[in-house]
């Protein structure tokens, strides 16, 4: 047992067989806060690459940065257990935009060369802490504050993804007839963005199969430019 701070604790895990699974999760993020590292270690002197892993990792207010879309998750509190291939974990706690969040983590293609990672977040967004992340006018066209799940996927070898999801309850949609929604009236909307290193981000957004739109983002010194859109009326992509 190994008690240190996140980024000693992970500089160990990239050095190792590791970065196959837990460690591609953190690798573009800059972590803080203290940990407790578990690590269990059985290595065949024959075949080392057949080294078998079994570790959990705990912390408490610990602190997640990930600079490529200017996000901080802060007050981190739980734990997560890995192997060689996979890594699990249930019932993280923290805040992002300073609202409570919860976060599990899970490994899919577990049997595939290059498996995922994906972190499951829920939380309530407010659509003000949207538009002051990306720093565009969107309290222009919605404004309020909704359920909204989470997915992002990481893998060693490709770009990390994210997908939401929303009915969009407690929003209102201040746009011209049908494409306007009241709070209380639920309509599915899906949020797609992929991000890669040193290329723009890519966004893609679903309305209730009446509005599709898919843009490009320069990320600037201080926020996102636009720098490309397409839109589409309707149904269809």
């Amino acid at each position: 047992v190994v008690h240190s701070d996140f980024q000693k604790g992970f500089a160990l895990v990239h050095a190792s067989p590791l970065e196959k699974t837990v460690g591609k999760m953190f690798k573009k993020a800059q972590l803080y806060g203290d940990i407790t590292l578990k690590l269990g270690l059985t290595v065949p002197l024959a075949q080392a690459e057949n080294t078998t892993v079994s570790g959990d990792i705990g912390f408490d207010d610990a602190s997640i940065k990930l600079p490529a879309w200017r996000l901080e998750a802060t007050k981190l509190h739980g734990g997560l257990h890995f192997t060689e291939n996979t890594t699990q974990a249930k019932n993280i706690t923290g805040l992002i935009f300073g609202k409570p969040f919860q976060l599990q983590l899970t490994t899919i293609d577990a049997d595939k060369v290059h498996s995922t990672t994906r972190a499951t977040i829920t939380n309530h967004l407010a659509i003000a802490d949207l538009e002051t992340w990306l720093k565009m006018p969107l309290s222009k066209v919605v404004n309020g504050s909704t359920d909204v799940v989470v997915d992002l996927d990481f893998r060693i070898d490709a770009p990390m993804l994210l997908h939401a999801q929303s009915n969009l309850l407690g929003v209102n949609v201040l746009l011209p007839d049908q494409y306007a929604k009241a709070a209380n009236q639920p309509k599915k909307f899906t949020l797609d963005l992929t991000a890669n290193d040193n290329q723009p981000l890519k966004l893609k957004m679903n309305y209730a199969q009446q509005l599709d739109v898919a843009c490009i983002l320069e990320d600037e010194i201080d926020s996102f430019q636009l720098v490309g859109a397409n839109i589409s009326l309707g149904a269809g992509v």
